[in-house]
């Protein structure tokens, strides 16, 4: 039987988890801190520099391309989502290109479209298989397509980190965000929420 006095931590072990706690609260602190500075500094135009190339400021029409492909910078959960070097690519491609994107975008999205009615007519009427097949056809050449432009940009930024990159970006992109959450609320939610009960 253990006696009481076994179980207690002993000097050092109370010693070694209050410096544990003190490393893992400055850590945080200088994440906040960090997150401040940029904020800070992006709102004074600071750009982000991704290997030879400095991201421009995204404006809300590029934010919104970015939600447009589904970009999972846009839409991780948390820091233990995996981000791919695809992913990025295309969004350092949006990001760079904005405009210019919009016609490679809307060109996706008009196949993906198209194939989504093909499909439900497709499922009603059996002779026309032929033309959603030849619907997915179109819609994965489109896909390529924009898939290699945004590789091909993307493999021109030199050498770099890509980890640090797809978490720098993260970051600068959520810190575009960041100033949504300080809008005021004009009190037309709540009266919707209570309009609905």
């Amino acid at each position: 039987m253990e006696r009481l006095a076994d179980l207690m931590p002993n000097y050092k072990q109370v010693e070694d988890l209050e410096q544990a706690l003190a490393l893992e609260q400055s850590k945080i602190a200088d994440k906040e801190r960090f997150e401040e500075d940029v904020e800070t500094l992006q709102a004074l135009d600071a750009p982000l520099e991704l290997g030879t190339m400095e991201l421009p400021e995204p404006t809300t029409g590029v934010l919104a391309l970015l939600d447009i492909i589904k970009s999972p910078l846009l839409f991780s959960e948390s820091e233990d989502d995996v981000i791919g070097i695809h992913d990025y690519y295309k969004a350092v491609y949006v990001l760079c290109k904005g405009r210019d994107a919009v016609k490679d975008i809307y060109a996706l999205r008009k196949s993906q479209e198209k194939l989504a009615s093909a499909e439900k007519i497709a499922e009603k009427s059996p002779e026309f298989f032929g033309v959603y097949l030849s619907l997915i056809q179109v819609l994965s050449e489109k896909e390529a397509e924009f898939d290699a432009k945004c590789y091909e940009f993307g493999s021109n930024l030199g050498i770099i980190d890509i980890n640090q990159s797809i978490k720098d970006l993260g970051e600068y992109i959520s810190v575009c965000f960041g100033g949504f959450g300080m809008l005021p609320n004009t009190g037309e939610e709540e009266k919707k929420t209570a309009d609905m009960t």
